[in-house]
């Protein structure tokens, strides 16, 4: 995954995950094909510069976004999909952009974990 560009969720609530502690999330899309789960990671649009952050357009991009603890990330993650230009959208309505208006994407129509 060197030189990779990933979306990372950064404001969650730390956790341990096999005895380390995690305070970042890779977002990836999860379709299934032919039975057999297939994982792609998130991208940024290609203009996006690295290091910036992704807002979903119609919310209001904010300076620091709170810690979400782990149950209101759950909610949230329930609402994210690729569409079917496999743009991450939440809510079906909302996608994840840069400031520029460029949208993340991955894999289409499959679920955003």
């Amino acid at each position: 995954m060197s030189e990779a560009r990933v979306v990372v969720v950064t404001n969650l609530k730390p956790s341990k995950m096999r005895g380390v502690k995690s305070e970042a999330m890779l977002l990836a899309a999860e379709k299934e094909v032919n039975n057999i789960s297939n994982v792609s990671l998130i991208t940024p649009h290609e203009n996006t510069p690295i290091g910036s952050a992704l807002h979903f357009k119609g919310f209001d991009s904010i300076e620091k976004a709170p810690r979400l603890k782990s149950q209101l990330w759950q909610e949230l993650q329930s609402k994210l999909r690729t569409s079917e230009n496999g743009t991450v959208v939440f809510d079906n309505d909302h996608p994840l952009v840069d400031e520029h208006g460029n949208p993340a994407t991955s894999v289409p129509n499959a679920g955003v974990r």
